[in-house]
């Protein structure tokens, strides 16, 4: 093998050109080696000579740039008809009655769910690559204009990352200028939204369990349904006893056989007193309509506010007052009987639902008694000698009842219980109740002032005293007068009848109702109040009527065991009244009678006084007792009838129960029936939802963020597409794919010479410390030779001409 001896110094063998040749029948580069001047040429000669990868390219050519708008017209398309779903309430299927499908692979509910979340992830990803694009053109455009902070240089490939913006390049780049300022917000802005597009896709386009609502579900059948009553009836203002011998069965103690009575509803109250009693029970209670097989809840809330102002009231109003409220019967009635009949035949597509939700319209008159009851309380002593709280008489309370207006009920002391419903003969360990005419109580008052009614309830209880030194009960009794508003609320009603025989209202927060605090409040906001729940002025309820809420001859036990013959509404209060024992001694020596005290459930509250804890009891015991009561009104007269078509003068009607006969039989239908005298009867139309699987806007705040999410996008992507075209059609509009990877970036910033860059940069081999490195101007100019250089200068280009203008890289100019 040859040996190599360089003859004029080293050089680099692979600079030479025609080389490489054989010596003594050995490879050698080394041969017929050129011993004159060395030149060497750049890397990219070397390149060019060989491969020709820089060939001279149009980095920014006009017209219209045809890889982007796909990618905009897909995730805008594919918006479009993901918010088309909701918009337009698309119903899938019903909870519970998933079937496969061919065109669905035959796949079940759980595996279509999850094809729908995969779904969703790649429209994320479709969305976020058209945000994507949007930036990186404007990134380019800045490239190739007046630059960009230099830490914001790959910001065209973040719009997904949220890690940059906490990022110090993107944070010190906002600080360059205003204008930097904004263009570093839009990039956030655009990141942010980049992430929200995630869950977004996956609220739009997973279908959502919900009741949906069904636009016509009885195949254009009108099916409006009627109270044959006035509706004066079914909600009177003034509550009468009926007259002659109407309704005389509900005087008796045969109320139990008579359905419609307003006191039907005491047998299943005297079993709630007694759960009250001894466990506390809450004030809740499921009352049946026997006629439909559906139930009403009837529920009180005892709520307290505190007034700046207390209006005498002894007890300073601690008590509270108690709101209760229910469903009217007769609407309870008509919701279930209308039900009962569209079942069993084939009324439409209610007929085929899973799970249907009937509902009475905004415009049916469905109302509900609302009932405040608020009760002060008085020893007996006191209130026979004019002593301790009974100093100034002993008064019906009126400081905490809402009468929905900032002319408040008068002061407690203007409403003096009379002496003779209390001042008699009578062992002080009974209970004893009487109602009382509080309609036109101070007649003489501008305006007249009275309340809807009044009742005087009297319990036993134990005072203690000391004799000397010793510690001593004895018998006395507690003097609760209660003051009655009663009024009626418009409410709704909802029937799932498929899974419960309960109707559901909104009306099951009675604390919605209480007293705002006059020193805060304006006649406004009462009479918002007023107009946003639908109150009617306060009922006046005639005691004649609510006698038969108290009927005697009731046969009853009082919780210590004792047996009695009293009314029903003593017989509900008996139910807390216990036999005791003080110091071995469980007779008063005084008259000879046994202790007896009214335990209320709530003694054991702190914050209440032993008679504000009975005064809490006995109030909502009568809330309960009247709403239920006033439930009832005209139930026994406003049966329920149902239209079956639309003719105008005649029309077919179905009876779907008959109370008391008169009219006909239940289920038959009737024609011709005056479609006029239709018209002046309470209607009810119904509104019907069914449970299941589908889009929509609906109720839900995470729907409508998601929802409100894709819609910006669908509007902002229109917006850039406008605009994109405008740019592409204009006169300098140019359309360009270049650096479109950080790859492309990265190589360009390799090749370009250095101009001084790294004293603009300083040492930042090792990182970047400063913030004002970051704020560096970082663009792309037109070098020598028609190259193309990433260029890193302290200012942004400024608007005047110049070399830096000169260098700009040109529209349809070729580069290498």
């Amino acid at each position: 093998m040859a040996s190599f001896t360089p003859t004029s110094g080293q050089r680099d063998p692979f600079l030479a050109k025609d080389s490489f040749v054989t010596v003594s029948g050995q490879y050698s580069p080394y041969s017929n080696l050129d011993t004159g001047p060395v030149h060497h040429d750049p890397v990219w000669k070397k390149f060019e000579n060989t491969k020709k990868v820089l060939s001279r390219q149009v980095r920014l050519p006009r017209g219209l740039e045809w890889l982007k708008p796909p990618i905009h017209f897909l995730a805008l398309a594919a918006t479009i008809i993901v918010l088309q779903l909701s918009f337009r309430y698309v119903y899938w299927f019903d909870s519970g009655r998933w079937s496969t499908k061919w065109y669905l692979f035959n796949w079940d509910q759980d595996e279509v769910m999850n094809a729908l979340q995969f779904a969703a992830k790649l429209y994320e990803i479709l969305v976020v690559g058209s945000l994507s694009a949007m930036v990186m053109h404007v990134v380019r455009r800045r490239l190739i204009g007046r630059g960009i902070p230099f830490g914001l240089l790959t910001s065209g490939y973040q719009a997904g990352s949220i890690e940059f913006l906490f990022s110090k390049s993107f944070r010190a780049s906002a600080w360059r200028s205003l204008g930097e300022f904004f263009f570093v917000l839009f990039i956030g802005l655009v990141i942010v939204f980049a992430n929200m597009v995630g869950p977004s896709s996956a609220i739009a386009i997973l279908p959502t369990l919900d009741w949906w609502p069904v636009q016509d579900p009885f195949n254009g059948q009108p099916l409006t349904s009627y109270l044959f009553a006035n509706l004066s009836d079914v909600y009177p203002q003034h509550v009468v006893r009926p007259s002659g011998d109407e309704r005389a069965e509900c005087f008796s103690m045969n109320y139990t056989e008579h359905t419609l009575c307003p006191n039907r509803g005491y047998d299943t109250l005297i079993d709630w007193a007694v759960a009250y009693a001894n466990e506390n029970a809450g004030a809740n209670v499921s009352m049946l309509e026997p006629l439909s097989g559906t139930r009403r809840q009837l529920v009180s809330q005892n709520v307290s506010i505190s007034l700046e102002d207390p209006s005498g009231g002894v007890g300073g109003g601690d008590a509270g007052v108690a709101i209760a409220t229910t469903l009217h019967q007769s609407v309870v009635s008509l919701v279930g009987l209308f039900w009962n009949y569209v079942k069993p035949h084939n009324m439409g597509l209610i007929n085929d639902m899973a799970r249907p939700l009937l509902a009475a319209s905004d415009d049916s008159p469905v109302a509900s008694p609302l009932v405040q009851v608020e009760c002060n309380y008085f020893d007996y002593f006191d209130a026979l000698n004019g002593s301790g709280a009974a100093a100034q008489g002993v008064t019906f309370p009126t400081m905490q009842l809402n009468n929905f207006s900032v002319n408040f009920y008068p002061a407690d002391t203007n409403w003096l219980v009379d002496q003779n419903l209390f001042n008699f003969s009578r062992p002080r360990n009974i209970t004893n109740f009487t109602w009382v005419n509080l309609v036109d109580y101070n007649k003489s008052a501008s305006p007249p002032q009275g309340a809807s009614l009044g009742a005087l309830v009297t319990v036993p209880y134990l005072i203690d005293y000391i004799n000397g030194n010793v510690s001593n009960n004895a018998q006395s009794s507690w003097l609760l007068p209660c003051t009655v508003d009663a009024r009626w609320a418009g409410a709704t009603v909802n029937y799932d009848p498929n899974n419960s025989d309960m109707m559901e209202t909104n009306l099951t927060n009675p604390a919605n109702f209480t007293l705002m605090d006059a020193a805060n409040a304006l006649e406004h906001d009462f009479e918002y109040q007023q107009s946003l729940w639908g109150i009617s002025n306060a009922l006046q309820i005639d005691t004649e009527w609510a006698s038969m809420l108290d009927l005697p001859g009731v046969e009853t036990s009082s919780n210590g065991g004792e047996y009695f013959n009293t009314s029903m509404m003593q017989s509900l209060f008996l139910q807390f009244v216990n036999n005791h024992t003080f110091n071995g001694i469980s007779t008063d020596m005084a008259n000879g009678t046994q202790y007896r005290t009214f335990d209320s459930p709530y003694m054991g509250n702190t914050t209440l006084t032993f008679g504000a804890a009975t005064a809490v009891t006995v109030q909502t015991i009568l809330s309960m007792v009247l709403a239920e009561a006033l439930s009832r009104v005209a139930y026994d007269s406003a049966f329920p009838i149902t239209m079956l078509d639309n003719n105008p003068s005649n029309t077919s009607i179905v009876i779907t129960e008959i109370q008391y006969g008169g009219l006909g039989v239940a289920g038959q239908v009737y024609y011709p029936y005056n479609r006029t005298l239709l018209s002046q009867l309470p209607a009810f139309d119904f509104t019907v939802s069914r449970y299941g699987y589908g889009y929509g806007w609906g109720d839900s705040p995470t729907m409508h963020f998601g929802l409100t999410v894709l819609t910006l996008y669908a509007v902002i992507v229109g917006i850039y597409m406008i605009y994109s075209a405008c740019f592409w059609s204009g006169k300098k509009g140019w359309r360009s794919t270049a650096w479109g990877e950080a790859n492309e970036l990265l190589a360009l910033a390799l090749v370009s010479p250095e101009r001084g860059q790294r004293d603009i940069l300083g040492n930042v081999g090792a990182g970047v410390e400063e913030g004002k490195t970051w704020r560096k101007c970082v663009r792309i100019e037109g070098g020598d030779d028609d190259r193309l250089e990433l260029v890193v200068a302290e200012q942004l280009l400024g608007r005047e001409g110049g070399t830096e203008r000169e260098r700009q890289v040109r529209i349809a100019k070729k580069y290498r």
